[in-house]
């Protein structure tokens, strides 16, 4: 627990290039129970930040911004697919958050993080998966084949 506290990520924000050094590290911290979710924590937030750059990648797949061309298709499928992953990886980094909180309120407060966070975070799911839904419904608008939909 000491490392994690004298190592933190948020709110330090990280270059892309950091972040797969600093998942790497934090899976090699080893300790009970209450470690691990500290650990699954920081990793599942890293790796949720992670996933929806990714998404953002390309031009290509942002429909609202540079409009719909049909040939992109690869492009908004694997957008959408990251943009799954890392609501994937914001909830389960929110399941580790309720565990620790729930078994292991001492730890849970060397994190300082509020109810208030907590609901932000729930609600950027929703908004994730809405800017899923108006994709492919901006998509299967003006494409006439219906864009795939990745599953996790």
């Amino acid at each position: 627990i000491y490392y994690l506290q004298s190592n933190p990520r948020y709110p330090n924000p990280l270059n892309p290039d950091e972040m797969e050094f600093l998942i790497e590290e934090y899976r090699s911290v080893k300790g009970d129970r209450a470690v691990e979710l500290l650990v699954g924590f920081r990793i599942n937030l890293l790796e949720a930040e992670k996933y929806y750059r990714l998404s953002k990648k390309s031009y290509r797949a942002d429909l609202h911004r540079y409009g719909v061309n049909c040939k992109n298709e690869e492009y908004l499928n694997e957008s959408i697919r990251d943009t799954r992953t890392s609501i994937a990886k914001i909830n389960e980094m929110l399941e580790n958050l309720t565990v620790l909180k729930n078994d292991y309120p001492e730890e849970f407060s060397i994190l300082g993080i509020s109810d208030e966070w907590v609901g932000k975070m729930q609600a950027e799911t929703e908004d994730f998966e809405a800017e899923i839904r108006y994709k492919l419904d901006l998509w299967n608008q003006f494409c006439s084949q219906k864009a795939t939909q990745p599953t996790e």
